[in-house]
C-alpha cells in the first residue's frame, strides 16, 4: 500500500470508529430519542415496531422506536434516513403503533416515559 493509501486508510478507520462510538452511544436509546426528535418536529409520525434482530446477530426480534414522513423513514440510532420500503426491508422493521405528534406526547404525559407504551 502507497503512503497515501495507508494514510487514506487510516483516516477512513477513524471516521468509522466515531460513527460506531456514536452509535454505541445511542444503542438502547430508540424510544427516547424518537420520542424528543416528534416533540420538535410535528410533521413527523412517532413508530413503535419490531425490527429483526436476526439481521444483525441478535437471536430475536428488537423492539424499537424509529420516526416517518412522507415516504421516509429516519432511525435515530442508525442516523440513517431511508425510504420507508427499503428501512422495512434493510431492517427487517415491522410497525406495530404509529402516533401523531399530538398523540406522541399525550402518551409520554400519560406514562411519564418515551415508550414503548400498552
Amino acid at each position: 500500500m502507497s503512503i497515501q493509501q495507508t494514510a487514506l486508510y487510516e483516516e477512513i478507520k477513524h471516521v468509522y470508529a466515531r460513527v460506531d462510538e456514536s452509535i454505541q452511544d445511542r444503542l438502547g436509546q430508540c424510544y427516547a430519542l424518537a420520542g424528543r426528535f416528534v416533540m420538535d418536529h410535528p410533521e413527523y409520525m412517532l413508530v413503535h415496531g419490531i425490527i429483526n434482530g436476526r439481521r444483525f446477530g441478535i437471536d430475536k426480534d428488537n423492539p424499537h422506536a424509529w420516526v416517518e414522513k412522507d415516504n421516509v423513514a429516519y432511525d435515530l440510532v442508525q442516523d440513517q434516513e431511508l425510504p420507508k420500503e427499503t428501512y422495512y426491508e434493510v431492517f427487517g422493521a415491522v410497525p406495530d403503533k404509529t402516533y401523531t405528534h399530538n398523540e406522541a406526547i399525550k402518551m409520554m404525559l400519560k406514562h411519564e416515559h418515551f415508550g414503548p407504551w400498552r
